[in-house]
């Protein structure tokens, strides 16, 4: 693998391990969330997710891992297309002709 593409490999890596953890987290919070409010009964849904909750904390810090994966991958596509550019652009084509 070239250098390039392998160091916005280990990003794209970097970055997917952390959307996966904070992706577990906000399940788990959920999950916790639900066993003090079984899902239809808690007395005010709203508040669950109110600013500076627990569980709304664990959902922006999701949706900004989400977001960072996002990024990192169309960098990773425009890492292997621009090495593909370089690549197609170093083949040449050699004709040689003989007279007989």
């Amino acid at each position: 693998m070239h250098q390039d593409i392998a160091a916005h490999f280990r990003l794209l890596t970097v970055a997917y391990f952390r959307y996966l953890e904070a992706e577990r987290s906000l399940r788990i919070a959920l999950d916790e969330a639900n066993g003090y409010f079984p899902i239809g009964t808690a007395p005010h849904p709203g508040t669950l997710g109110a600013p500076g909750s627990y569980v709304r904390r664990q959902r922006e810090a999701r949706d900004r891992a989400l977001l960072r994966l996002q990024s990192c991958h169309a960098k990773y596509r425009a890492a292997t297309a621009r090495l593909a550019r370089r690549q197609e652009m170093r083949r040449e084509t050699r004709l040689l002709s003989v007279r007989i």
